[in-house]
């Protein structure tokens, strides 16, 4: 996978990954740990430590317990998941 369009010579955007949605967007404007994270949604935190890590995919009921606990709809997550490259 490309992270950059760097490799053509270009200076573009890189491309986003899930832990960028998911720590960028919820947790750090949140101050929220990986550990407050795990004990809000009773995702084990290894888990939650791969997701930010880009090392595990948002399942169905990872995406339904982080919607809930973020408050945003429960397929967010698995969605934009399967938009990205």
């Amino acid at each position: 996978m490309i992270d950059t369009y760097e490799e053509y010579g270009e200076d573009l955007i890189p491309l986003p990954h899930m832990s960028d949605y998911i720590g960028g967007e919820f947790m750090t404007p949140m101050n929220l740990t990986a550990e407050e994270v795990s004990q809000g949604t009773g995702i084990p935190l290894d888990e939650i430590k791969a997701l930010l890590a880009d090392d595990a995919e948002i399942t169905p009921e990872i995406s339904e317990k982080l919607g809930r606990f973020f408050g945003v709809s429960a397929m967010l997550f698995y969605d934009i998941q399967q938009d990205l490259p």
